[in-house]
């Protein structure tokens, strides 16, 4: 991955995020491929519960789940 710290931040390129992410079985809702990418992120207030992303292998559809 490909990192260049700038003012306390890494900046990283999309290219490069996915080799480093952990592969799941979860099914592409546009795509039907059942192999995706996948990251958490909170977006919410803290006390709410973090978002999951995913991104399929196969046709780069990106899409969250709200848990």
């Amino acid at each position: 991955m490909t990192e260049k710290k700038k003012e306390g931040f890494f900046v990283v390129k999309q290219e490069d995020m996915e080799e480093d992410l952990p592969k799941v079985n979860e099914e592409c809702p546009d795509c039907g491929h059942d192999l995706a990418f996948f990251w958490t992120k909170q977006t919410r207030s803290s006390d709410e519960p973090e978002t999951k992303f995913y991104r399929c292998v196969k046709c780069k559809k990106t899409w969250r789940e709200y848990q």
